[in-house]
């Protein structure tokens, strides 16, 4: 097998996944024999969500036909395929490990696809910790001994995994009736510092100027529109009303649904904005044409794959001496918000209720005001 055969197997497998956890692809039993758990196979790892459900009996038989080798997949991509299929225990539930195994089914597709792959990581945290203790006799102490125990740096990583704990003993206590009381309802949860750093226009333009054309529109249009990473990664053309209406002066309208909060709202297409799109339009390949900001196969980026070419540029302009320190991503977000002078009209693009988020997370740049006389 080739390299280039070797990440096209790869990739099929981790859409797979993806598809599994948001959905749009149902695993089926074993098309053969019926059984479960069934693994994907492809018969063209050029068509990632082409696949047959086979045991792995008949996956491996499979292969052997085809003169091929199994792939099998890491330990996470299989639990990210197998979480839709644990059932609860039938007998009371009385152990942690009961608690979450019931908490999984119901509440897991609820969540953002980003969210579903880190409660899972924390719930198997959560099992190795607590997993085989009584569900009544898990105690506040216990928790949080090992919450504020470890070193410093990890502190708010581990309240995020209490707090996975906490969400499934509210449905235990309120909803499901099988526990007395939530163990977590007193804890004070870590709360981590609120992030000040704002990017200054030439810091912009330094990470702006070594990174690739895919990557500047992105830039681009996260500061112009003020939208989450994720949100950019899946906007599709035919998102994009070109013909407007009269609320936006008949200017083409880009129609935004936010991942993390499901608001609709739709921004109007300004000239800077109509540039980065233009820009957009002539990347190469010119088909598929599905995705606005699509990578070199014309096929979305994964929001993995972003995050690492972020990462290597802003590295580079750091060794460089180009930025004194390095930004996130998200903090093009907040320069959006920090550099608009309406802060109401900064909430409205942000897709916030109101303008107390905007000015308290988001509003980082020092804004001059009039004295009064």
């Amino acid at each position: 097998m080739t390299e280039m055969d070797r990440k096209m197997r790869e990739r099929a497998y981790r859409m797979v996944r993806l598809a599994v956890l948001s959905g749009d692809l149902v695993r089926q039993p074993c098309e053969v024999c019926g059984a479960t758990p069934s693994e994907a196979h492809h018969e063209d790892y050029g068509k990632p969500l082409d696949v047959r459900w086979l045991c792995q009996a008949h996956h491996n038989e499979r292969h052997i036909e085809l003169g091929t080798r199994v792939y099998h997949p890491s330990k996470e991509a299989l639990d990210a395929l197998n979480w839709l299929h644990r059932k609860p225990k039938e007998n009371d539930v009385t152990t942690v490990n009961d608690l979450l195994d019931r908490y999984l089914p119901a509440h897991m597709p609820t969540l953002a696809r980003r969210t579903q792959i880190d409660t899972l990581r924390h719930i198997e945290i959560l099992r190795e910790l607590w997993g085989t203790v009584e569900a009544d006799k898990l105690t506040a102490r216990m928790i949080g001994q090992w919450m504020n125990g470890g070193p410093a740096r990890g502190k708010i990583q581990r309240g995020k995994i209490v707090s996975v704990l906490a969400t499934t003993y509210k449905y235990a206590v309120g909803e499901w009736f099988l526990v007395d009381s939530n163990p977590t309802r007193d804890l004070r949860m870590p709360k981590a510092n609120k992030r000040t750093r704002y990017v200054n226009d030439q810091e912009f333009a330094a990470v702006r100027g070594i990174a690739s054309p895919r990557l500047q529109v992105l830039m681009d249009l996260a500061v112009i529109t003020g939208q989450r990473q994720g949100d950019l990664l899946k906007l599709r053309w035919d998102h994009i009303d070109v013909h407007g209406t009269e609320a936006s002066g008949f200017r083409p309208i880009i129609h935004i649904r936010q991942g993390k909060t499901g608001k609709r709202f739709g921004i109007a297409v300004t000239e800077a904005l109509e540039e980065v799109l233009l820009r957009c339009k002539r990347m190469t390949p010119a088909l598929p044409k599905a995705y606005v900001v699509r990578n070199k196969h014309g096929e979305r980026y994964s929001s993995a794959g972003m995050r690492s070419m972020w990462q290597r540029t802003v590295k580079r302009a750091c060794d460089r001496g180009l930025i004194k320190t390095p930004y996130t991503f998200h903090d093009l977000r907040a320069k959006s918000a920090s550099d608009n002078a309406d802060i109401e009209q900064a909430a409205k693009l942000l897709g916030h209720q109101n303008s107390q988020m905007t000015r308290s997370v988001y509003d980082r740049s020092i804004r001059i005001v009039q004295p009064l006389r």
